[in-house]
């Protein structure tokens, strides 16, 4: 036998389950992935527009970019830290190759940050 606490659980659920369906149509923020090289700006990509994965050639470095990220896949340095941190893809993700010079921003289009500190 169904009660009212029941019926209230499965309302909620129902209503909880509509809305995340809701929010998954919301449009994704446009990122834009910016390489640098020795301090100054080697590249701009807007991730959004990208048809296919582009490897490029920076200082010793070979970065991917895709359509959900940006990483660095080879690296001619010795800890291959920034080949093993993985994928940028979020708003103000930084990632360095320090002994090549080589950064990888993700800046996204609204300057949403994480977290801001006073």
């Amino acid at each position: 036998m169904i009660k009212k606490g029941d019926i209230l659980i499965i309302s909620f659920l129902c209503i909880f389950c509509a809305l995340l369906f809701a929010f998954s149509f919301i449009p994704q923020k446009s990122l834009q992935a910016k390489i640098y090289y020795n301090g100054e700006v080697f590249k701009e990509i807007e991730l959004s527009s990208l048809t296919e994965d582009i490897f490029l050639e920076v200082g010793g470095c070979t970065v991917k970019i895709e359509k959900d990220g940006v990483s660095f896949v080879f690296s001619t340095c010795k800890d291959q830290l920034c080949v093993k941190h993985g994928k940028l893809s979020k708003n103000s993700h930084t990632m360095a190759c320090v002994p090549n010079k080589v950064v990888v921003c993700i800046i996204g289009s609204d300057n949403e940050n994480d977290i801001v500190a006073y």
